[in-house]
């Protein structure tokens, strides 16, 4: 029991960290649509909470997706522009699966 003590007190200490991704950014090609990603993990056991705001045509959007991996970067999170007004923004989770997020902005006359 002795032994199991310090294991159980490294994980909570180390285990609680809470972390922030660096940002993440991407502007269409005709630059009139930006993504911004940001988040945070509480602790390595928690998901990572990603913001996904856009701005465009004046306006501002915003709104979330939980994603499980160890950490996020460009080495598992892609921007896929389909369109001028469409992109699909995809992460890939630890276990390799991936969640793809639509987003598409219209402009409204």
């Amino acid at each position: 029991m002795k032994k199991l003590f310090p294991l159980l007190l490294a994980l909570l200490l180390f285990g609680c960290e809470a972390k922030n991704m660096a940002p993440l950014e991407t502007t269409s090609s005709d630059g009139r649509i930006t993504i911004k990603l940001s988040g945070s993990q509480h602790s390595q056991f928690d998901p990572w909470t990603v913001n996904i705001e856009a701005s465009a045509y004046g306006k501002e959007y915003s709104t979330f997706q939980e994603v499980y991996a160890d950490e996020l970067d460009t080495s598992n999170v892609t921007f896929k522009w389909v369109s001028e007004e469409t992109c699909k923004v995809t992460f890939t989770q630890r276990d390799g699966t991936t969640v793809t997020v639509p987003i598409t902005i219209q402009k409204r006359e």
